[in-house]
C-alpha cells in the first residue's frame, strides 16, 4: 500500500519522501498475540521542483502479531542483519488499512 503511493522517482533517487505520524494511538488487542494501532500520518514528498514538499494523508489502522523471534544468524552482514534486526522484535505488520471515520 505504502509503494503504490511511493512516487516511481523515489526509487531513481529524485525524490525523497518523509513519513510524519501526527497521532499513534496505543494499541489495541483485537485477539491473543494480535494489536491493532490508528495512525494519523502525512507523507511528504520532496523533488527537485518542489522543495516545499506535497502532502498525502496517511491515516491508517495498522495490525500486528506476534512471531518467533529468529536466532541470530551465524553472519551478520547486509540485507540478512537488517531482516534479523526488524523480526528481533517479536513482532510483526501483517496488515494496513485506511483508517475508517468515527462519527462526526
Amino acid at each position: 500500500m505504502l509503494a503504490d503511493l511511493t512516487p516511481q522517482d523515489v526509487f531513481k533517487g529524485t525524490t525523497q519522501v518523509v513519513l510524519v505520524p501526527l497521532s499513534i494511538q496505543p494499541p489495541i488487542k483485537i485477539a491473543e498475540g494480535k494489536w491493532k494501532v490508528k495512525m494519523v500520518a502525512n507523507l511528504t514528498v520532496f523533488n527537485q521542483g518542489n522543495n516545499l514538499g506535497e502532502v498525502i494523508a496517511f491515516n491508517k489502522e495498522i495490525f500486528v502479531r506476534a512471531v518467533s523471534a529468529p536466532s541470530p544468524p551465524t553472519t551478520m552482514t547486509g540485507l540478512a542483519a537488517v531482516i534479523y534486526q526488524v523480526r528481533a522484535s517479536g513482532l510483526e505488520i501483517y496488515a494496513i488499512r485506511d483508517l475508517p471515520q468515527e462519527n462526526l
